[in-house]
């Protein structure tokens, strides 16, 4: 008994090793990717969304809890446009995200440097959760390491990991739910089920409805193929579902009715129908694949070794798990491609393909599950992976009109694929061979995840990196709105010292509007995914020229009536600038 334990102890500290691994691997990624931050020495803050709404909601956030047991939690603030219900708003952003609690561990006014670590740590814990879910479906360490790492550093984390942040949560979320999937299918446990339902709940309502649509095709097509047991089972399993939505749901109650409420009274409800993409959109789908290209926030960006392991996968439908994940395949890609399925994946609006992150997912674990780390594979595997890069690169040379220069960087990708594919061809026997070139595969696919980042970051690039703060200046940038008014702070700080009534502060600047969450006044002024549907309305019944769903009011145009109704008893600008404050009625 000892013994057997013994064994056991062993196998466990072994499979530690996928982590350990993958943690030096993505320590190495991690610089070489994203050091061209370094370089031009940008921070992780966005200069649009990332100063205006993440930085300014975390600095506020932080600034509640710090002073929670000194003034408690605040259900309503004036702080937020014309005033607006702070569990509603920030239940988009904040209040369910992990990672935002781990921002108390620094120092508030290191607060921008907490923000560009959790960018990171959110991405690394992407890799985790793939890992995660890989083992319990008991994959092998090679074929799991590079699927974690293409999911890790897939195009959606790339463009949108360092954008909204907030936004990687899901990707760390969908396997675990995944995992949930398969406990409750396999072993009739719905415990984990329901936890990581209700941190998904409570992390991101809008993500959360996207997720449950891909867990619940997952789970119908993973029943059909690996579990099925016939109807009577099915609706057992289906009622134990539902009892664990409806369980987590309830749990979340508290911060998910509060969400519901704003979101069915904001400016955002409205839906934008279209009924097929651009012609480029197609285009764009097709060599966004393995690159960089995107178009309606279906930003794939996978390693280019999927274009082999597609075709391996047809080969193995033998094995019921290679069946589940290519119906998932094709049902996905047809979502992708239809519009109207885009603007139900976003909640009935525009059609918006934020949920490509499940695409990068399936992706990222049919290379998992193709990828042969004993490199044996058979003469029709080898013939089918030619044929499948030939067939892709016909069609991206007339796609692309063989313009290499312009699109230099995914033909690039193209190359990596096919320099794995000469290895693939080639038998190896020795095992010390074979640990050799999966480790040269590794690198390749390293190279691969490289390309992609230079093509959307670098200056030769589409300069993404040019779209971020320089480190060090987001608390500059609010103190002066922008560098629009040279002493913004301290004429708030002023304001506030000597009159303790209540009133509203106008500004010259209409960008940093949710300065008001840092310096704690009264604005005229907000930008807000959820905004205020009835403020929306009046700044459109006034034919307000400034206003938009997300701003439903931006100043007011400086208009001095509506201003003065709006108890504006200040206006903020250089000496230089006083003919923008408007007239005192």
């Amino acid at each position: 008994m000892q013994m057997n334990y013994e064994v056991e102890k062993k196998k466990n500290i072994k499979r530690d090793k996928t982590y350990i691994t993958y943690t030096l691997l993505f320590i190495f990624i991690s610089f070489i990717i994203f050091a061209i931050f370094i370089k031009y020495n940008k921070s992780f803050i966005w200069q649009s969304d990332g100063i205006k709404q993440h930085f300014a909601i975390l600095y506020d956030f932080n600034q509640i809890l710090r002073n929670i047991f000194k003034d408690g939690i605040p259900m309503f603030s004036w702080n937020m446009g014309l005033g607006l219900d702070v569990i509603g708003q920030y239940s988009y952003y904040i209040i369910g995200d992990p990672f935002a609690y781990l921002s108390l561990l620094f120092p508030l006014q290191r607060l921008e440097f907490a923000y560009n670590v959790l960018v990171i740590l959110r991405i690394y814990c992407v890799g985790l959760s793939f890992i995660a879910y890989c083992k319990y479906q008991k994959k092998e360490k090679i074929a799991t390491l590079i699927g974690a790492i293409s999911y890790a550093f897939c195009g959606f984390v790339l463009y949108a990991g360092v954008r909204h942040p907030y936004f990687t949560n899901a990707l760390i979320l969908l396997p675990l739910n995944l995992i949930g999937v398969e406990k409750l299918l396999k072993e009739d446990k719905k415990i984990f089920f329901i936890f990581i339902i209700f941190i998904s709940v409570v992390n991101n309502y809008y993500f959360f409805y996207m997720i449950t649509i891909v867990t619940v095709l997952y789970g119908l097509v993973k029943y059909i193929f690996e579990y099925n047991q016939g109807l009577k089972v099915f609706f057992k399993k289906l009622g134990n579902a539902v009892i664990c939505y409806v369980v987590a749901i309830a749990m979340s109650g508290i911060i998910l009715l509060p969400t519901i409420y704003a979101f069915l009274n904001s400016a955002r409800t409205e839906a934008t129908q279209v009924s097929t993409y651009m012609t480029h959109y197609y285009k764009f789908f097709f060599t966004g694949l393995i690159s960089m290209n995107f178009k309606n926030w279906t930003v794939i960006g996978i390693s280019s070794i999927i274009i082999l392991m597609i075709p391996i996968l047809f080969t193995k439908l033998k094995e019921k798990e290679s069946r589940t994940f290519l119906t998932l395949l094709i049902i996905t890609t047809l979502m992708l491609l239809i519009p109207k399925i885009s603007s139900i994946m976003n909640g009935f609006s525009f059609p918006s393909n934020r949920w490509v992150f499940a695409y990068s997912f399936i992706l990222a674990y049919i290379i998992t599950i193709c990828f042969d780390t004993s490199l044996s594979y058979s003469k029709k595997q080898k013939i089918s992976m030619l044929l499948a890069f030939v067939l892709y690169t016909v069609i991206a040379v007339w796609g692309t009109k063989l313009k290499i220069k312009s699109n230099l960087y995914f033909y690039a990708s193209m190359a990596i694929a096919f320099l794995i594919l000469v290895i693939l061809l080639f038998n190896y026997k020795k095992k010390k061979i074979i640990i050799g070139v999966n480790f040269l595969i590794l690198i390749l696919i390293i190279a691969n995840i490289y390309i992609n980042s230079i093509s959307i970051y670098s200056l030769r690039g589409n300069k993404y990196v040019n779209e971020f703060l320089t480190n060090g200046t987001a608390e500059e940038k609010c103190a002066t709105a922008d560098n629009t008014t040279q002493n913004y702070k301290q004429a708030i700080e002023y304001i506030k010292e000597n009159d303790k009534d209540f009133y509203r502060i106008g500004k010259k600047s209409l960008s940093y509007q949710n300065l008001s969450l840092i310096y704690d006044y009264n604005p005229i002024q907000y930008f807000l995914s959820i905004g205020n549907g009835s403020v929306y309305n009046l700044s459109h019944s006034l034919e307000d020229n400034q206003y938009s769903s997300t701003q439903c009011i931006k100043g007011a145009d400086r208009r001095t009536k509506i201003t003065t109704l709006l108890a504006t008893k200040y206006f903020i600008c250089d000496k230089n600038d006083s003919n923008y404050v408007p007239y005192r009625i």
